[in-house]
């Protein structure tokens, strides 16, 4: 085993501060919730959809600074990562992207006006269907990360410039870990899809609200306008970081280059560290709760969206 160079420190020490950021963020909104479940007896849909996303990230989070600390130990060997922690960090990061396009989901139904019927049906019993839906997506989760366990780690080694196992030989072509990452890929994107669809769909109806409350006010500031200018600037926020995490996992997947596989490692680090940030920006109680801390209590910001529109 050689010294790690000064470079490869450098990297794990930026992937432990993300991850110390994203440790703060989604700890800060479990254990915010958590009390409020406990004091009101009482569990919203919304409140149950960050207690769980949070949860899942924290382990996610806890996976991936594991890999790169493994990687950095064992720096002058092959890296050969067993298939179950790949299958774990996929699943994890699968996981995510399914309940983060619920919770989309949900502010989208709750937030936008229908006429549709099938929708306004939807947008009535969206709240009971919110443990239903977790369910789902822990499952389809699990069915799509599940070509992980059959992927050789070998197959990594036997494109690069690393060791060959002891014979000399890959056991199998690589074309076998492509497959599963297609298969990840695939079974991923419809989460995507919905995400980016709702996303949109909230987005240009808070700038049509907007552009309604502009013509009302005839040119006067009005406090409720900041609020949701500021809404539509996290919703875009997070939208780029949803679309350069799976970006990310596309480089992870096909792109073998070591540094490419660092880079989408931050990428993909910064998006479970920065949305949970956008999500205390986005969600007045939370924003109470983090004001009484000590030495964070200053002048109190204006209720967000979910405040206006009763998101619950």
């Amino acid at each position: 085993m050689t010294e790690p160079a000064p470079l490869d420190v450098f990297i794990l020490i930026v992937v432990s501060a993300v991850t110390v950021v994203g440790v703060m963020g989604n700890g800060f909104i479990t254990i915010a919730n958590c009390l409020e479940w406990i004091r009101n007896k009482t569990l919203s849909a919304s409140d149950m959809i960050l207690i769980v996303l949070s949860v899942f990230r924290l382990l996610f989070l806890g996976t991936t600074l594991g890999i790169y600390c493994c990687s950095l130990i064992n720096i002058g060997s092959a890296k050969h990562v067993p298939s179950s922690v790949v299958f774990l960090w996929s699943f994890l990061n699968a996981v995510t992207l399914w309940i983060a396009t619920c919770l989309a989901v949900f502010y989208c139904m709750k937030i936008i006006s229908f006429t549709h019927p099938f929708l306004v049906k939807m947008k009535l019993r969206i709240s009971g269907m919110i443990p239903q839906l977790l369910l789902g997506s822990v499952l389809a989760s699990l069915v799509v990360s599940i070509p992980y366990i059959w992927f050789d780690p070998y197959q990594h080694s036997c494109n690069g410039t690393t060791v060959l196992p002891e014979n000399g030989t890959c056991p199998r072509p690589i074309l076998d870990y492509k497959v599963s990452a297609i298969l990840y890929l695939v079974g991923t994107s419809p989460s995507v899809l919905i995400f980016l669809v709702s996303s949109a769909m909230l987005i240009q109806s808070l700038l049509q609200h907007i552009k309604k409350m502009k013509q009302n006010t005839e040119g006067l500031k009005d406090q409720r306008m900041d609020i949701h200018l500021n809404a539509v600037k996290n919703l875009i926020s997070f939208l780029i970081l949803y679309t350069a995490n799976y970006a990310a996992e596309i480089l992870i997947s096909f792109f073998l280059n070591p540094w490419m596989s660092v880079i989408a490692f931050i990428m993909v680090s910064t998006y479970h560290s920065g949305h949970p940030l956008i999500l205390i920006a986005m969600n007045s109680k939370l924003k109470e709760a983090l004001l009484k801390i000590p030495g964070l209590r200053k002048t109190r910001a204006s209720p967000e969206i979910s405040k206006e529109t009763g998101c619950s």
